[in-house]
């Protein structure tokens, strides 16, 4: 019994102050300490810039044949070192998509004017 009363107070005497620090915690009324409510236009550090996905770093990514997952760490990477947000994969998947859509686009417009001119060339091979 004298063992089982020791562990009880050596217990409470573990839970004891935290317990107390708890209670403190709890019991702190909102007004007495100042706490600074600033406002975004009072916030003097500028937003960062973000990592721009160019039409040249799709082309890279497409020569070298790195998925989309494979290529967010490499830009992130390059982007932190730089001081900008670094992009998501779905960011980067974004503008891989609108990147290729837009440079097809340029080839089928580009193609049509050939056919369309006036003079069309005899042969016409098109590799897509």
């Amino acid at each position: 019994m004298a063992e089982k009363e020791k562990m009880a107070k050596a217990e409470n005497s573990r839970r004891g102050p935290f317990r107390l620090f708890v209670t403190v915690i709890w019991t702190i009324v909102p007004g007495e300490f100042p706490v600074s409510r600033e406002t975004s236009s009072q916030v003097s550090s500028s937003p960062k810039k973000r990592l721009k996905v160019t039409p040249e770093v799709v082309s890279a990514l497409d020569r070298t044949n790195l998925s989309d997952r494979k290529a967010t760490p490499l830009l992130q990477a390059v982007a932190s070192s730089s001081g900008l947000t670094p992009a998501s994969r779905s960011t980067l998947r974004r503008s891989r998509m609108m990147t290729r859509t837009a440079l097809a686009e340029d080839i089928k417009t580009s193609f049509q004017e050939f056919i369309n001119a006036e003079e069309p060339p005899l042969i016409v091979t098109l590799g897509w």
